[in-house]
């Protein structure tokens, strides 16, 4: 693993800048503090991590100087492809491989064990966040599918209550607005067939 001060040089000339505290800056830490710890030759990982997650730099390379690569480009490392996620172009992933290479880096007990952890715990959030956010999106979706059935429905009950109430007005303008007839037997007209009293 590089020293601090090898890795604050090493950022200075990524970004282009020339002094220590615009790494500070960078890095979201003091001048003074960041000037300690190249003093006690400490590296303070979290925040370099944040800043390697930020700018999407392998924190990896960073730290063991070698030449940093971005994450989202198609270079290699040691023959394994760095794919852009957008590609969809992923290569096949031996699982029992990969954990086998992460329990014995983990169990290195040396700063790759801490990188590689942290990296672990970001990544295991992200997933679980992007799987709740497809679900959401997904949640999402079917109720806008509801929602859309439901106005058509609403709209095809105004367009029936519409008929209705033109079909009430018509029936309003032939009538008039006399009362309504009493239709009970009492007001019958004689048909010459009632019978009689005898």
């Amino acid at each position: 693993m590089q020293s601090f001060f090898e890795i604050v040089e090493k950022i200075k000339k990524l970004k282009g800048l020339t002094h220590d505290y615009e790494v500070a800056e960078l890095l979201n830490i003091k001048p003074k503090t960041m000037a300690a710890s190249k003093t006690r030759k400490s590296v303070p990982l979290k925040k370099i991590t944040a800043f390697c997650n930020k700018e999407k730099i392998s924190i990896d390379e960073l730290l063991t100087g070698n030449e940093i690569i971005y994450k989202d480009t198609h270079n290699q490392i040691n023959g394994a492809h760095i794919i852009k996620e957008v590609s969809g172009d992923y290569p096949e992933i031996k699982i029992s491989e990969a954990l086998r290479m992460c329990s014995a880096v983990l169990e290195s007990k040396t700063s790759y064990a801490v990188a590689l952890y942290h990296n672990l715990v970001h990544f295991d959030r992200v997933v679980k966040n992007e799987n709740l956010y497809n679900q959401c999106h997904d949640d999402l979706i079917s109720v806008n599918k509801s929602l859309s059935e439901m106005r058509t429905r609403m709209d095809e009950v105004e367009e029936s209550n519409k008929k209705l109430r033109n079909e009430m007005k018509k029936l309003r303008d032939i009538s008039g607005d006399s009362a309504p007839t009493d239709l009970s037997v009492d007001h019958a007209a004689p048909t010459g067939t009632d019978d009689k009293e005898t």
